[in-house]
C-alpha cells in the first residue's frame, strides 16, 4: 500500500474512502497521533489517478462531484461486507465433517436419541415407578444436590408413539442446528430448553411427565426463525412442516389428544423461537 495523503478528520476520510470504493479503488483510513487522517491506497499501480483525485478533494471536500459517489460506495461497501459476512459463514458450514456421523445425523444429536431409548427402556415406558421417580423433577431432591433431575425428564418417555415421533424431529431438526451451529451449542440448546420447559411443566403440574418434545419444539422455534430471519445460515424449514407441528401444539392444547404436558411445548416453542431470533439479528450484524 502506498499513502495517498492526510486529511483533517474522519469525516473527509470517509468520504474520499467511499468515493474511491465507487470507483473499484481500495482505501484504508488511519488516524494519526495529531488528530489527522492518512489515506492508504491498495492499488499501486493507479496512484497516478488517485493522487489527482485527492487533490482536486482537497480543494473542494464538499463537492457534490465526491459527496454523490461517496454515498454511493457506503452503500456498496456495506453491501460488500455483508456478502463477506455471508461467505464466512457458509465457509464454516463447510467444516462440519468432524460433527456428523456415517449417517449425515450429528454426533450430539446421535447421543440425544442413544440417551432417550436407554433412559426410556430403564423406565420401561414409565411401568418401572422406582426408575421414573428417581429420575422424575423433584425440587427437593434437586436442592439436596440431585441435579440431574432438571434434565432427565426429557429423555424418559412413556409410549413408543411418544418416543417415535420424538427422535424423528430431533434427528432431522437437532442435526440441522448441530451442522450449523455445532456440537457444543447443540447440547447446550438442549440442555437450556430442557430444563426451562421441565421446570415450567413441574410449576404447572407437577412431577409426573416426560419427553423431549419441550425441546422439539425449541429446535422447531429455533431453525424457524433462523430460516426467516437469517436465510444464509444454512437452516431451512418447508412452512408446511411448520403448520402442522403448530397444528399438532394447539390440538394437544385442546386435550382432544390426552394428558399432554403442553407447559413444555410453549415453554420450549417461546425460548427457542425467541433465541432463534436473536441470534438471526446478532448474525445479521
Amino acid at each position: 500500500m502506498r499513502e495517498i495523503g492526510r486529511v483533517d478528520n474522519e469525516l473527509d476520510a470517509s468520504v474520499f474512502r467511499d468515493f474511491l470504493f465507487n470507483r473499484g479503488l481500495e482505501c484504508d483510513a488511519e488516524k494519526n497521533g495529531d488528530g489527522s487522517w492518512s489515506l492508504w491506497a491498495h492499488d499501486e499501480d493507479r496512484m497516478v489517478e488517485v493522487s489527482e483525485l485527492f487533490a482536486r478533494f482537497k480543494l473542494n471536500p464538499g463537492d457534490r462531484f465526491f459527496i454523490d459517489d461517496a454515498d454511493a460506495g457506503a452503500r456498496k461497501r456495506e453491501e460488500h461486507h455483508k456478502e463477506e459476512r455471508k461467505e464466512a459463514r457458509k465457509q464454516k458450514l463447510t467444516g462440519i465433517g468432524d460433527r456428523i456421523t456415517s449417517t449425515g445425523m450429528g454426533k450430539a444429536t446421535l447421543a440425544f436419541i442413544v440417551m432417550s431409548v436407554v433412559v426410556t427402556l430403564i423406565i420401561g415406558f414409565g411401568k418401572n415407578q422406582a426408575a421414573f421417580l428417581w429420575l422424575a423433577i423433584s425440587l427437593p431432591e434437586v436442592f439436596s444436590g440431585q441435579v440431574w433431575r432438571l434434565v432427565t425428564p426429557i429423555f424418559m418417555h412413556l409410549g413408543i408413539i411418544h418416543i417415535l415421533f420424538n427422535m424423528m424431529w430431533l434427528r432431522d431438526l437437532g442435526s440441522m442446528i448441530e451442522n450449523a451451529r455445532g456440537s457444543k451449542f447443540l447440547v447446550t440448546f438442549v440442555l437450556v430448553t430442557g430444563v426451562l420447559g421441565n421446570l415450567g411443566e413441574y410449576f404447572a403440574s407437577g412431577p409426573f411427565f416426560g419427553g423431549m418434545s419441550g425441546v422439539v419444539y425449541g429446535l422447531l422455534g429455533y431453525v424457524w426463525m433462523q430460516s426467516k430471519f437469517s436465510p444464509w445460515s444454512g437452516m431451512v424449514l418447508h412452512p408446511f412442516t411448520v403448520n402442522m407441528m403448530l397444528f399438532w401444539f394447539v390440538l394437544c392444547l385442546t386435550g382432544l389428544v390426552g394428558n399432554i404436558a403442553n407447559t413444555t411445548h410453549t415453554v420450549g416453542l417461546v425460548a427457542g423461537c425467541l433465541w432463534g431470533y436473536l441470534d438471526a439479528k446478532r448474525s445479521n450484524g
